[in-house]
């Protein structure tokens, strides 16, 4: 075997520059490996490193919240999780190891980053307050012991039917369909403007690139009934969210398949193009969704000449995909600061922008009230009789997923998560749950709340292992571009469901892939048999 990776060349006849994130044989030699793939395999003892943070945190909560050990066990956990972010990505050419880096990764600026900012040296608290160091002590006890189980979870062997899931696209006849099928995707995106809004569908599309959370936006004829949707026209999002399918279709196809001038230029424009409207949205969260899978691209496209060159490290990788997260970041600030005046206001000064002040990264926080009420004031709410905290964690999870997409105009009883209802109410201060805005609870919260501890050990599992399907499909790909498109796509919803277990961003993936799979499936048998796809040989 001469080496384990990606390998992108042209289509027809297997030439052009190659793209290759491979293991050369002397690194194979020299490393120890992963099944029949030649991957560095990741130690089984790398998650017994996390059992000391746990055990401080659970010690400082026992004690009724010391803040100093409170503060140890979360610095702990933010070292520990540090050291194993830059091995991850030391060993990225050996490993792929894609799931490493969003878990370790999430863990810094999701939780980590709130922690330090917001709630280190917390020791002057007010003990008359809700937020008591005892109750800091209890939700750093959660988070310590919930990363600790995705480490776990990353360790679990049992994925190939999902990842053979992920990798269910074939592979078109032509590479020219990645560009056309962007196209495609552009104009279904489009048709929301043209038909369902106010004023012309160019006024409209400038008034929602500019008008962030101030409703300057298009003035849409169709819309939300509230947070529960039982209007038709407001599924027409779903079309705007399959252009943006599109958008990482036309940037996959940029930095990895041609090498023409003219379709680089049209592919970064149509990326450009949804990443424009992402921004305007005022949601963060979408222009996470447009960004992170071309920076992940820039990075792997130059680790493969790194990789051909018999090189550990990249440092254009880094260089080039730490230059593009860091514009991506500067987005998202200026984003976050002036999404509720409008990005076409006055007072919209990107001079006043602290970069590295994050914002919208607060997932410890968010779930501090739920933390604080459950169980003491609100009993959990999947506890009303003996073993249900353990046997409905996974199915309940799973029941949510299948019925997520039905249309609610068309199931009209369809259940209403009642812990969402209730930490809306809560948080809001009595503003009905399913009205006005919608309040994270917090990856961790999401689990506590509704099944406590239990919640938490199986959540972490479960999310950890799915990490593993991410980095196994990576590894697995083959070369092939739809599955490594796919993969980084299903990777980027795993980064985002820090935020909360909402599967939302997910179900535009699957239809998107759903409809390409039925497309390439047609065009394939229509050119004459049963190709499997250009890098498939």
């Amino acid at each position: 075997m001469a080496g384990a990776g990606l390998v992108v060349r042209d289509f027809e006849d297997g030439s052009g520059p190659p793209m290759s994130i491979a293991l050369s044989p002397r690194l194979m030699r020299a490393t120890p490996t992963y099944e029949s793939l030649g991957y560095l395999a990741r130690s089984m003892y790398a998650p017994m490193s996390f059992i000391l943070p746990v055990m401080l945190s659970a010690a400082s909560w026992m004690m009724g919240g010391v803040p100093w050990l409170t503060d140890l066990s979360f610095t702990c956990l933010i070292m520990i999780c540090l050291v194993m972010l830059v091995v991850e990505l030391y060993r990225f050419p050996l490993r792929f190891g894609i799931g490493g880096l969003i878990l370790y990764g999430g863990v810094l600026i999701w939780f980590g980053y709130d922690y330090i900012t917001h709630w280190m040296g917390h020791g002057e608290i007010d003990e008359n307050m809700m937020f008591t160091a005892e109750l800091i002590a209890k939700a750093v006890f959660c988070h310590c012991l919930f990363v600790f189980m995705m480490t776990l979870g990353l360790q679990i062997p049992y994925h190939r039917h999902l990842t053979r899931l992920v990798h269910a696209i074939p592979e078109p006849y032509t590479p020219t369909f990645y560009l056309w099928l962007a196209l495609g995707f552009l104009l279904v995106g489009l048709l929301p403007y043209m038909l369902f809004t106010a004023e012309p569908f160019w006024v409209s599309i400038w008034r929602d690139m500019t008008g962030g959370y101030t409703g300057g936006g298009a003035q849409w004829l169709v819309g939300r009934t509230g947070n529960v949707n039982f209007n038709w026209g407001a599924y027409a999002a779903i079309l705007l969210q399959i252009g943006q399918i599109g958008g990482l279709l036309a940037v996959f196809y940029a930095l990895l398949l041609t090498q023409s001038p003219v379709s680089r230029l049209l592919c970064w424009a149509i990326w450009g193009f949804w990443m424009a409207l992402a921004f305007g949205s005022g949601s963060r969260g979408q222009v996470v969704y447009m960004a992170l899978p071309a920076i992940a691209l820039i990075y792997l496209k130059n680790q493969a000449y790194a990789a051909a060159l018999l090189k550990r490290i990249s440092f254009r990788a880094y260089l080039g995909a730490g230059v593009f997260a860091l514009v991506a970041l500067m987005v998202i600030q200026f984003q976050g600061y002036y999404r509720t005046i409008g990005f076409t206001s006055e007072e919209a000064d990107i001079t006043r922008v602290e970069v590295f002040q994050l914002r919208g990264t607060s997932m410890f926080s968010e779930g501090l009230l739920g933390y604080a009420l459950i169980p003491e004031y609100e009993d959990f709410f999947y506890d009303r009789f003996p073993g249900e905290m353990i046997v409905r964690p996974l199915p309940q999870t799973l029941y949510w997923f299948a019925v997520g997409p039905v249309p609610r105009a068309l199931w009209t009883t369809k259940p209403i998560d009642p812990v969402w209802e209730w930490y809306n109410t809560a948080f809001t201060g009595g503003r009905h749950g399913i009205s006005g805005t919608t309040i994270s609870q917090g990856l961790v919260g999401y689990w506590y709340f509704r099944y406590g501890i239990s919640g938490i050990i199986q959540g972490g599992l479960l999310l950890g292992w799915l990490m593993l399907v991410a980095e196994r499909a990576l590894q697995t790909a083959q070369g092939r571009p739809l599955r490594i498109l796919m993969t980084l796509a299903f990777a980027t919803w795993l980064f985002r469901i820090f935020r909360g277990m909402n599967f939302n961003s997910l179900y535009p993936l699957l239809i998107g892939g759903v409809l390409v799979y039925l497309v390439i499936v047609a065009l394939n048998n229509m050119r004459g048999g049963n190709r499997t796809g250009p890098a498939g040989r």
